[in-house]
């Protein structure tokens, strides 16, 4: 999908076609953008031709970054519970608080850095947010594969902070992928969908949790199960449009 601007007629108001972004949000984005051909900002219709259904079936889809969100913070604590954890990754020794602590803290330290301004800008005018999502999704499946594989609390805490830094590339991106190509009236309810999805995503980890717990390396497919969500939002993403704010600073209006 291209960037659309639709007009203030009824008739356009009316037309469950248009999914466009309103002429004067289209027009504002353009200026923002230091943007001064007047043909184009004059102009009606700025490139775009996808149909209403498939943007807010993109932004659906996109809701699944939450999901691999809340899978990585609701399986943790179970993981950490679990014999089998502390029988491959501790050697059978018993999970002391300072280790509890580090595993839980090194996710989020690795999402703060993703997720830094500076970081996280330099990402996005690189790649786009759609770029973004995708190489979020691989981190996330990359780290998960080094957990689920993990001997030492050393890997361990390497796949953490990986799985950290695809969270804080999902977290920084995809509500505003979703806000920047949803119909005005829908985006509030697409957006919330991320949140919808985080929960989700912890309730989930729960329950896989409680269902492999009995199981000899129970951990291990808790956590490798989570290559299925994270594999097909990372395919799936390359499928979506860009998002029109990239396709305007890179000038790209039809």
């Amino acid at each position: 999908m291209e960037l659309k601007g639709g007009t203030n007629s009824p008739s356009a108001d009316n037309d469950s076609n248009d999914c466009g972004l309103a002429f004067e949000e289209v027009r504002a984005t353009l200026t923002k953008m230091q943007f001064t051909d007047k043909a184009i900002l004059d102009a009606e219709l700025v490139g775009g031709t996808a149909s209403r259904s498939y943007v807010i079936l993109v932004g659906l889809f996109a809701a699944l970054g939450g999901f691999l969100f809340g899978l990585d913070l609701g399986y943790i604590s179970g993981v950490e519970s679990m014999e089998s954890f502390s029988d491959d990754v501790l050697h059978g020794e018993t999970m002391r608080p300072i280790t509890t602590g580090t595993v839980t803290g090194i996710f989020a330290l690795g999402a703060v850095i993703a997720a830094f301004p500076a970081v996280i800008s330099f990402v996005v005018d690189l790649v786009g947010r759609r770029g973004c999502m995708i190489l979020g999704g691989a981190t996330f499946c990359v780290g998960a594969a080094i957990q689920g594989a993990a001997f030492t609390l050393n890997t361990m805490l390497c796949g953490r902070m990986i799985a950290g830094f695809a969270v804080g590339l999902l977290s920084a991106n995809v509500p505003l992928y979703q806000g920047e190509i949803a119909p005005p009236e829908q985006r509030g309810t697409i957006v919330a969908l991320y949140q919808l999805a985080i929960t989700m995503g912890i309730m989930v980890a729960f329950w896989t949790n409680y269902w492999l717990q009995p199981e000899k390396h129970g951990w291990r497919c808790s956590i490798l199960l989570q290559l299925i969500p994270g594999g097909l939002f990372a395919m799936g993403a390359t499928f979506m449009p860009q998002s029109p704010r990239w396709l305007v600073s890179r000038r790209r209006y039809k």
